[in-house]
C-alpha cells in the first residue's frame, strides 16, 4: 500500500521502558497527529498488572487526539512480555481498554531503538536507560543479544546498576566512619539527610528496586563536578557497557551502531561512551537515538507504506550522528 492510497491512515508506535511510556500516532509523511506519556511499562521492573495500565494510558492518551478508527498498525515496542500467554492476555485487554483496534505487533525494545537511529536494517543497537541491553539487528529483527537480563541478574552499565553502586560506596563510607560528597549526597537523595549505613539498607530496601536508577543523574553530576568515587563509578559503567557490545559485535565490523537510553545518551556516559566505541570500530557510523517511539511508529509505517523514503524517517526520528 502507499500513502495516495489511504491518505487518511494513521498509524501507532509505543515504547514502554523502565521509567516511562511514550506513544505516537503519525501519517504516511511523518506528521504527528497523537503523543502521549505515562509511567514504566516494562514488566521486569514493575508487576505486569501495574505495567499494561502504563502502557494503556500512553495509547489512551494518544487516541484521543486522533480518530481512533483510522490507525490501521501499531508496533510496540515492549521488553519482558515474551511469548508468555498470560503476559499477552493482561497487555491485550489493557490495549482494547485503550481504544486500540487495528492488527498489532509486539516486539522488543531493542528493535525499535534501532530503527529509531537508521533505517539501515543490519547492525547493532546498545540500549542503557534504567536497564541495559545490546543486540545485533539482522534484517530489521533482533539477533544474538547480551544482558537485558533485568535489576536482579545484570542490567550492567546501567541507571540501575549506577544507582546501586553510589550506595554501596556510601556503605562502604559509612562503615570506615568516613562522609565523602557522592557518599553525602547518596543519603540526601534516599532519606533527606545523613543517616547509619543500616538504615540506608533499610531504606533502600523499602523502596522499588528500580528506584535505585533515580540516583544515576546524581551519580553523573558528581563525576562532572569532579567528584572521584563517581567518576570512578561512571569509568566502569562505560566499561561495562563497551564489553557488552564486543559480546555480540565482530571486531572491525562497519554496520551502523545505534546509542539508546537516558544513559546512554547523558553527557557524563554518552561522551567517554561514543569515543570508546569509535575506538574500538572507527569505520562504523555511531548514533545516538533522540526518540524511541518514534522507532516503533516507523516500523508501523514502513509496515503500512512498504517502500516509504528515508526522509519519512530522518522527520520522525532526527538521530544524531557521533561519527562516521
Amino acid at each position: 500500500m502507499t500513502s495516495s492510497a489511504d491518505p487518511t491512515a494513521l498509524v501507532l508506535g509505543l515504547d514502554a521502558g523502565g521509567t516511562s511510556t511514550r506513544c505516537l500516532v503519525v501519517d504516511a509523511g511523518g506528521r504527528v497527529h497523537g503523543r502521549a506519556r505515562a509511567g514504566g511499562g516494562n514488566p521486569i521492573s514493575r508487576p505486569v498488572a501495574e505495567a499494561t495500565e502504563q502502557v494503556a494510558l500512553a495509547v489512551g492518551g494518544a487516541l484521543a487526539q486522533v480518530d481512533a478508527g483510522l490507525v490501521r498498525t501499531a508496533v510496540l515496542g515492549v521488553a519482558g512480555y515474551g511469548n508468555h500467554p498470560e503476559t499477552i492476555g493482561t497487555l491485550s485487554a489493557a490495549l482494547d481498554r485503550a481504544g486500540l483496534r487495528c492488527p498489532v505487533r509486539v516486539c522488543g525494545d531493542a528493535e525499535i531503538a534501532f530503527a529509531a537511529g537508521t533505517p539501515a536494517r543490519e547492525g547493532t543497537v546498545l540500549i542503557a536507560g534504567t536497564g541495559a541491553t545490546a543486540c545485533r539487528v539482522v534484517d530489521g529483527g533482533e539477533g544474538p543479544t547480551h544482558d537485558g537480563w533485568g535489576w536482579l541478574l545484570g542490567d550492567e552499565g546501567s541507571g540501575f546498576w549506577i544507582g546501586r553502586e553510589a550506595v554501596r560506596v556510601m556503605l562502604h563510607d559509612a562503615e570506615r566512619g568516613l562522609a565523602g560528597p557522592l557518599a553525602t549526597a547518596v543519603s540526601q537523595a534516599v532519606a533527606g539527610g545523613w543517616v547509619s549505613g543500616p538504615d540506608l539498607i533499610l531504606r533502600v530496601h523499602a523502596r522499588p528496586p528500580v528506584a535505585l536508577a533515580e540516583l544515576a543523574p546524581l551519580v553523573l553530576d558528581a563525576a562532572a563536578a569532579g567528584d572521584v568515587q563517581a567518576g570512578e563509578i561512571v569509568r566502569r559503567a562505560v566499561e561495562l557497557l563497551v564489553a557488552s557490545v564486543s559480546e555480540i559485535r565482530a571486531p572491525g565490523e562497519q554496520t551502523p551502531v545505534v546509542l539508546a537510553g537516558g544513559i546512554a545518551s547523558s553527557a557524563g556516559v554518552g561522551g567517554p561512551l561514543a569515543a570508546a566505541l569509535h575506538e574500538r570500530w572507527p569505520t562504523a557510523s555511531l548514533r545516538t537515538v533522540t526518540s524511541s517511539e518514534a522507532g516503533a511508529v516507523w516500523l508501523a509505517a514502513r509496515q503500512q507504506w512498504p517502500g516509504l523514503p528515508e526522509t519519512v524517517h530522518e522527520r520522525l526520528c532526527r538521530p544524531r550522528l557521533l561519527a562516521g
